[in-house]
């Protein structure tokens, strides 16, 4: 039964990010060819974000799940703290974040994924406790 319904959503995910690549090639060829001189820019991008996203995902598979309780406050810490100082998103005007890394990190999907994941740990940590 179980192993029915992971195949199912699998499928699913499939289906829909094809569905998905197939939306931003029509919506973007035109512009990226004009603009980039490759009508597939917007599609080799992300192609590379569902790569990176897949690979995070086997990642969170393979890895026992209790094993996140202990860094779920301080990575909940951490992310609740960096949107208050700065999310540019808080602040009036343009803002951008420290210039630490090569890259802003406001602009890093992980990092974003690692805000939202540090929120369903934790909530999750949390109600399985009541």
């Amino acid at each position: 039964m179980v192993r029915n319904i992971r195949i199912n959503l699998f499928a699913v995910t499939v289906a829909l990010i094809c569905v998905g690549i197939i939306m931003i090639y029509s919506a973007s060829s035109i512009y990226a060819l004009d603009r980039y001189k490759d009508s597939l820019f917007f599609v080799k991008r992300h192609l590379s974000f569902v790569l990176f996203g897949t690979l995070l995902a086997f990642l969170a598979m393979v890895i026992d799940y209790r094993k996140f309780a202990r860094y779920s406050k301080p990575l909940l810490l951490v992310c609740i703290v960096y949107c208050c100082l700065f999310d540019p998103r808080l602040r009036q005007g343009s803002f951008r974040s420290p210039q630490v890394v090569p890259f802003q990190v406001h602009q890093f999907p992980a990092f974003r994924a690692g805000q939202s994941g540090a929120d369903r740990v934790y909530s999750g940590f949390y109600l399985a406790q009541r």
